[in-house]
C-alpha cells in the first residue's frame, strides 16, 4: 500500500491497457497512515471493535473483519462474488490463488459462524452456511476443471474461451439469463480466473500436471 508497484504490475496483467481508463493514477499511501495487523487483533473504530481474521487464499495478504456485536463478517473477496440472488463465484486472479489456503479460510469463517457476510462484490448476505458451501464446491470444481485442461496440454490461449463457455453455461443453468451472465463477466472475468488458477497449479502442484496420454 505504501509502494503499490507490485499491485499495479499484477493488476496490469489482468486489465492491460485499460488500467488508466479504469483506475486513473495509482499512488501509495503515506507510511504513517498504514498499520500492520495480526490475526486476532482488535481494531477500535469509535465504539466498535473489529477483529482481524487472517484469510489467505484469494490473496496471501487477505484479511476479513469480524464485528461480533452485529455477528457480521466483512469478508472481502474470500467469500466470493455474488450479484443479487445469483450464484457465488470464486474470484481467482493472479498471482496468489492458493486453493488449500482458501478452503482453510472458508472453514475458519464457518467456525466463527456469522449471521451475515459483507462482500466487496457485492452486498450483505444472510445465509452464510449455504453461501460458503456453494463457494467451496465451486472453487473445487473450477480448480479441477483447470487442472484437467492443463493436463491435456492446452495453452491458456486455448483454455480461455473453453472456460468462458463452461462458466457461462454454469451461470445460465442458475437462471440469471444472458444479461446476468454479462454482469458476472464484468464482476469476475473468466479469463482472469484462467490465469490465476493456471498459475496456482503450475506453482503449487506441477506434479499434478503430467500430461495425460
Amino acid at each position: 500500500m505504501v509502494d503499490p508497484a507490485r499491485l499495479v504490475a499484477s493488476a496490469t496483467r489482468i486489465y492491460g491497457d485499460q488500467m488508466d481508463y479504469l483506475w486513473g493514477a495509482i499512488e501509495g499511501i503515506p507510511e504513517y497512515a498504514v498499520r500492520n495487523t495480526q490475526d486476532g487483533e482488535v481494531i477500535q473504530i469509535g465504539a466498535l471493535d473489529l477483529r482481524v481474521v487472517e484469510t489467505p487464499g484469494h490473496a496471501q495478504h487477505h484479511n476479513a473483519y469480524w464485528l461480533s456485536s452485529e455477528r457480521l463478517l466483512f469478508a472481502g473477496d474470500i467469500a466470493g462474488v455474488a450479484v443479487g440472488s445469483g450464484p457465488i463465484l470464486p474470484p481467482c486472479p493472479p498471482p496468489d490463488i492458493d486453493i488449500e489456503a482458501w478452503h482453510s479460510s472458508i472453514a475458519k469463517i464457518q467456525k466463527i459462524d456469522p449471521d451475515r457476510l459483507g462482500l466487496t462484490h457485492f452486498g450483505l448476505f444472510t445465509n452464510p452456511k449455504a453461501h460458503l458451501k456453494e463457494l467451496s464446491d465451486r472453487l473445487s470444481t473450477w480448480a479441477e476443471w483447470m487442472k484437467n485442461a492443463l493436463r491435456a496440454g492446452k495453452s491458456e490461449e486455448v483454455i480461455v474461451p473453453e472456460f468462458q463457455q463452461f462458466a457461462e453455461q454454469e451461470l445460465l443453468r442458475s437462471g440469471i439469463g444472458e444479461k446476468g451472465v454479462a454482469v458476472y463477466e464484468q464482476a469476475d472475468p473468466a479469463a482472469m480466473s484462467v490465469t490465476g488458477l493456471s498459475r496456482y497449479w503450475k506453482k503449487h502442484h506441477p506434479e499434478a500436471l503430467a500430461i495425460s496420454s
